[in-house]
């Protein structure tokens, strides 16, 4: 596997963050104040840029390509 640049947009990786401290979809929607169908939304689009089917696949591969780290997902909760 490469190490490609992803281009998430901030919005994108805010979720994503979100999503790697194992925030459900209402938690998400209700943290950044906005609905859980945008939620899904940006979760879609990121699953698709990082080409996975799951939010612990899109978790990993931001890890892995360096779009979020350890320290980030560990102190922010």
């Amino acid at each position: 596997m490469d190490r490609e640049t992803y281009s998430l947009n901030s919005r994108e990786r805010e979720i994503l963050l979100l999503v790697s401290q194992e925030k459900a979809n209402k938690e998400i929607a209700d943290t950044l104040n906005i609905s859980r169908r945008m939620v899904e939304y940006y979760i879609a689009s990121i699953t698709h840029k990082f080409n996975v089917s799951t939010r612990v696949g899109a978790v990993v591969r931001a890890i892995y390509h360096k779009e979020i780290d350890m320290e980030e997902i560990l102190t922010d909760r």
